[in-house]
C-alpha cells in the first residue's frame, strides 16, 4: 500500500471535519476500482464497524461496500451479516448509507445476493414502526433494483414490484 493511501487511512480517523471527508471521498473515488491493498486495511475497517462513532461506523460500510470487489480472500462473506446489522444502526443516516450501499457487495455474487436481498425484503416488511420508514422502505426499493439492474434476474423484480404493493396502514 502506497504512502498516500496510508495518508488517506490517517486522515479519516481525523477529528476535523473537513480532513476526514476529503479524505473519504478520496478513498471513494479510489475504491470505485480494484485495488490490491484491500487485505492490508481490512482489520482497521472492521473495528470500525463497531465504533462508538457513527461517522466511523459510515465511513467502514461505504469503503467495505466499495472494497469488496478487491477481496480476493472472501473475507466479506464472513463480515457480511455485522454490516446488514448496521441498516438497523441507532444513526438513521448510517443505516441509510448502509442500506443505499450494500447492492455493490450483493452484485458480485449470488450468495452475496440472496443474503442481501431477504435482509432487505424483511427491513422493508418490518420498519413501518421505525422513524422515517418511508424514506428507508424508499432506499430499499432502490437498492434492490440496482441489484436488478445489474443481474437481471426476473424473481428480483417480481419480488420487488410485490414490495411496492405492500399498503401500510397510515
Amino acid at each position: 500500500m502506497d504512502k498516500d493511501i496510508e495518508r488517506l487511512f490517517k486522515d479519516i480517523n481525523s477529528k476535523d471535519n473537513h480532513v476526514r471527508l476529503t479524505a473519504l471521498n478520496q478513498l471513494l473515488k479510489i475504491t470505485d476500482n480494484t485495488v490490491d491493498w484491500f487485505d492490508d486495511v481490512y482489520l482497521e475497517l472492521v473495528e470500525k464497524l463497531s465504533n462508538n462513532n457513527s461517522y466511523q461506523r459510515s465511513i467502514s460500510i461505504l469503503l467495505l461496500c466499495n472494497l469488496a470487489k478487491s477481496d480476493k480472500n472472501n473475507k466479506v462473506a464472513g463480515l457480511l451479516s455485522d454490516i446488514l446489522t448496521h441498516t438497523y444502526d441507532k444513526k438513521f443516516i448510517t443505516s441509510r448509507q448502509c442500506i443505499q450501499n450494500i447492492w455493490k457487495i450483493a452484485i458480485l455474487d449470488k450468495k452475496y445476493e440472496t443474503q442481501i436481498v431477504n435482509h432487505l425484503n424483511q427491513q422493508y416488511i418490518t420498519c413501518k414502526d421505525e422513524k422515517h420508514f418511508n424514506l428507508i422502505r424508499q432506499d430499499i426499493i432502490e437498492t434492490l433494483n440496482k441489484i436488478y439492474k445489474k443481474n437481471l434476474d426476473e424473481d428480483l423484480k417480481e419480488k420487488i414490484l410485490k414490495l411496492i404493493e405492500i399498503d401500510f396502514p397510515a
